[in-house]
């Protein structure tokens, strides 16, 4: 007996695991990707000027501060002061429970596409959702900062575990897994200890990775993190020890096309002054601006200024 048939034998429904498939996008470039930045910077209050020259310096296109201690309102002047020229207004998430400490903020380029929120269900680690939207695809970072625990808190390692698991348990089989950066708090470099053993457990369980192996603390722990959802998004990962913080700076490049950057319209004083005029006018008013107020003095400056070097548009 001849038969075309064929028979294909199936695997037990039971055995069968949901596997996240790598997808390659034409937003991905190896030579235009973007960088990220992380810091907890331990109060950024007397640091801004140290946060803006950090960003200049490395060329961050995003910039995660953690534990900046900024508070919901009274901050405001702090806040617009990490603004390096080129972008956009920084994004304060305080912490809202009234407990000093703490906060997250957002710091990137004006031509970036980015929709920040910060997620206020979480009650063991604070955390804001960016969603950061490249040639019409959405791509999702989470920014941690989970507290110590402490006998004001009362927090627990085991009560953020099953939180963050939660938390994870969230994201839909059909939507990518955010990128997580932030503070974890746990000593990812003592493998043995218990939580941690959890916690690469729960990663596990989602197809999450844990990427920083090189100590992020003055005291030679791994306690700030970078999880993934593919290790080949995470690209040139370091550690840098910058004296900001105790705490070193995470920067690593995502192999997303950087936008255009935001064209600006400056202004400024002409350099060509005509030269001749002004000595005219110079030996002319020498004898009277002796006699002259400070006051009078002051607003006669500013009018020759405007005469012989008036303000131009580029």
């Amino acid at each position: 007996m001849h038969s075309d048939q064929r028979f294909k034998k199936q695997a037990p429904s039971e055995n069968l695991i949901p596997v996240r498939v790598k997808q390659t996008d034409s937003v991905y470039n190896k030579t235009k990707r973007l960088k990220v930045i992380h810091l907890n910077v331990q109060s950024i209050g007397n640091k801004t000027t140290l946060v803006n020259d950090l960003i200049v310096e490395l060329n961050a296109d995003i910039a995660f501060i953690t534990e900046t201690w900024l508070k919901p309102k009274g901050d405001e002047g702090i806040v617009s002061q990490l603004r390096p020229d080129g972008y956009a207004r920084p994004l304060n998430f305080a912490r809202i429970t009234g407990q000093s400490g703490g906060g997250i903020c957002v710091i990137h380029r004006e031509s970036l596409d980015m929709q920040c929120t910060a997620l206020t269900t979480m009650t063991h680690f604070e955390c804001c959702q960016c969603k950061l939207f490249i040639n019409g695809r959405s791509h999702l970072l989470i920014c941690i900062y989970r507290p110590p625990p402490s006998s004001k808190n009362k927090f627990t390692p085991k009560q953020f575990l099953a939180e963050f698991e939660t938390f994870l348990g969230g994201f839909s089989l059909n939507v990518h897994l955010p990128i997580i950066i932030g503070d974890f708090n746990l000593h990812h470099d003592n493998q043995t200890e218990t939580y941690v053993c959890q916690m690469r457990d729960i990663l596990r369980t989602h197809l999450l990775s844990q990427v920083v192996n090189t100590p992020t603390q003055k005291k030679n722990h791994i306690l700030d993190w970078v999880v993934t959802p593919d290790i080949d998004l995470i690209n040139n990962l370091q550690v840098m020890d910058k004296c900001i913080s105790d705490h070193k700076v995470i920067v690593f490049e995502l192999p997303y096309c950087k936008p255009k950057l935001v064209k600006r319209t400056t202004t400024c004083r002409k350099k060509n002054i005509d030269n001749q005029a002004l000595e005219i006018n110079r030996s002319v008013r020498q004898e009277g601006v002796y006699n002259l107020s400070p006051h009078q003095y002051g607003a006669a400056r500013f009018h020759w200024s405007r005469v012989f070097a008036p303000v131009s548009g580029h």
